[in-house]
């Protein structure tokens, strides 16, 4: 008796310390970002990840995904088109870029073993953990240091970074409520994105909403926001900030000179420049920016006096095809796929229950169907933790195992029988 005590407390104790561990991943290289003034978030992203490979390292399981390897050799052949000028720069990243995948890995190879109850948790205990960060820095309730700006919501750098976290989990938990459940979650995010107001949680919000309506419910939807749409040029409604603040980023206004709209636009800019000067080949592995300035770069300085978004651009679509020319288009197309794929399989789910599938499959599907919002409208490049989701989630979603370790349907079946595993390994 006193044994079944202990396993359970131990479980117990597990399962918060993996909820820990999840919310570490996406919270601390953002606040080690805005804290000591990174260029990027992908010093942050190392730490923490140095932390997970520590902690799995007594398994000494290290392995790729076929993605991840295809992934990792494109880049590898892109270094050695170009000169030299940036090849630290471009190794280091590598390198990291390498690291993280095998780090990774092993924390969400991990998660595929545990079981539904536990996956559950930690969707939902993140969930509401991003909310309460959301309201919270509505309130300023954390105003120290770098973050004494009314853009930041801390931990995050601003709330288009809460949002893009926000986004998978919020899709995942979708899949553990029934009809007004959903509703009352895509409310809650539609809610903060008018409150901020914030157009990258508009956008996830009407990705959530898709999900969780259906049938004629969706094409009353369309008809309503198409009205809007029309009714957008009529009435006063230059006295609501939520409009202004829309209309400035779609380009409405101020002569186009908001910095949202001025940083996207000049993103295809500069991928046409790249483009045109590389004969399509592209401009090369973390090159991005070495082009010339377009009419859209050279109009952020002369307006805001420094450049802005040069280098990572408006979103990843923008970056892999000013990187990569043609065949980085040929892979925006290709992860646009796969996020609709991630979308049919959440339907099929839906429609049809798991039939057999665990919960975290929901959770990767949801991660690459989410993503679509950072290929084609605002992303943070390579060194954020939904990338690595994705990746992995398109590995799940192909059906295709590891490099170095049991495949993925392997492993599923293993948990069925040792799925609430106590081991951190």
């Amino acid at each position: 008796m006193s044994s079944q005590i202990e396993r359970s407390n131990y479980r117990i104790n597990y399962s918060h310390a993996l909820v820990v561990l999840f919310i570490s991943f996406f919270t601390i290289p953002q606040f080690i970002f805005v804290w000591f003034d990174q260029s990027s978030i992908g010093g942050g992203l190392f730490l923490v990840t140095l932390g997970m490979f520590a902690l799995y390292l007594i398994q000494g399981r290290l392995c790729l995904t076929r993605v991840q390897i295809g992934a990792l050799v494109l880049a590898g052949v892109s270094i050695c088109l170009y000169r030299p000028g940036d090849l630290p720069r471009q190794i280091l990243s590598w390198l990291v870029i390498a690291f993280i995948f095998l780090s990774t890995n092993n924390f969400f190879k991990d998660l595929t073993t545990r079981s539904d109850r536990d996956i559950r948790r930690v969707v939902k205990i993140t969930f509401y953990s991003m909310m309460v960060i959301g309201v919270g820095g509505k309130f300023a309730l954390f105003k120290t240091g770098p973050y004494a700006t009314d853009i930041r919501v801390f931990p995050f750098f601003e709330p288009s970074h809460l949002a893009l976290t926000l986004g998978p989990i919020a899709c995942a938990y979708l899949f553990q409520l029934r009809l007004t459940g959903r509703l009352m979650v895509v409310s809650s995010v539609l809610g903060l994105g008018l409150w901020y107001p914030n157009l990258t949680l508009l956008a996830i919000a009407g990705l959530l909403l898709v999900l969780a309506l259906r049938g004629w419910f969706l094409l009353t939807s369309a008809v309503f926001l198409a009205g809007s749409v029309f009714l957008a040029g009529f009435g006063n409604l230059e006295k609501y900030p939520q409009y202004n603040y829309v209309a400035a980023r779609l380009g409405r206004g101020n002569d186009g000179e908001n910095l949202t709209y001025l940083g996207y636009v000049q993103g295809w800019q500069q991928v046409a420049i790249a483009i045109h000067e590389t004969h399509g080949l592209g401009i090369g592995f973390q090159r991005f920016g070495r082009e010339s300035a377009g009419e859209a770069a050279q109009k952020i300085v002369e307006t805001f006096g420094h450049p802005v978004s040069r280098m990572d651009g408006s979103n990843l679509g923008v970056k892999i095809a000013g990187e990569f020319g043609f065949v980085g288009i040929g892979i925006c197309v290709w992860m646009i796929w796969n996020s609709a794929k991630g979308y049919c399989r959440l339907r099929r789910l839906q429609a049809r229950g798991f039939e057999g599938l665990q919960y975290v499959d929901a959770f990767f599907y949801s991660c690459t169907y989410m993503f679509f919002i950072e290929i084609v409208f605002r992303g943070l490049a390579y060194f954020n933790p939904t990338f690595f989701l994705y990746i992995y989630g398109v590995s799940r979603l192909s059906g295709r195992g590891h490099i170095g370790a049991r495949s993925d349907r392997e492993v599923s079946a293993g948990s069925t029988n040792s799925g609430n595993s106590n081991s951190v390994g």
